[in-house]
């Protein structure tokens, strides 16, 4: 095994004060719901985990694994119509800059249970 990455869907919670603008971006038509109010969280596929295996990583980059996850959830997001990638991140600049290279945008700092960590998303296209 080269590498691997996991998936899932999560719901992601908007904090106070991200923009309209980026609401809107993430969910794709409105920052307002039916009713006229601000939206709180929206449905986002989870790239929970991406990693080379140590023992082999100079045979394969990580632009692959990232290409193969982001092109298994483009196919998915078009039968269930999700089209944002969320991914937890530690707040380590190096790591923040792989996903940036990636095409992620940092949304959120958050600390839960003494952990902290950055919340990075990625509109699929």
């Amino acid at each position: 095994m080269l590498g691997y990455f996991s998936l899932a869907i999560q719901v992601l919670k908007f904090p106070d004060g991200m923009s309209k603008s980026l609401i809107k971006k993430i969910h794709g038509c409105s920052y307002k719901d039916k009713a006229g109010n601000m939206i709180e969280a929206y449905p986002v596929f989870l790239l929970g985990q991406i990693a080379k295996n140590d023992a082999f990583a100079n045979r394969i980059e990580g632009k692959i694994l990232f290409d193969m996850a982001l092109g298994l959830l483009y196919d998915a997001s078009n039968i269930v119509g999700c089209r944002t990638v969320l991914v937890d991140c530690r707040p380590i600049e190096k790591l923040k800059n792989v996903y940036r290279q990636n095409g992620f945008i940092e949304v959120s700092h958050c600390i839960e249970r003494n952990e902290q960590y950055d919340q990075m998303v990625r509109v699929l296209k």
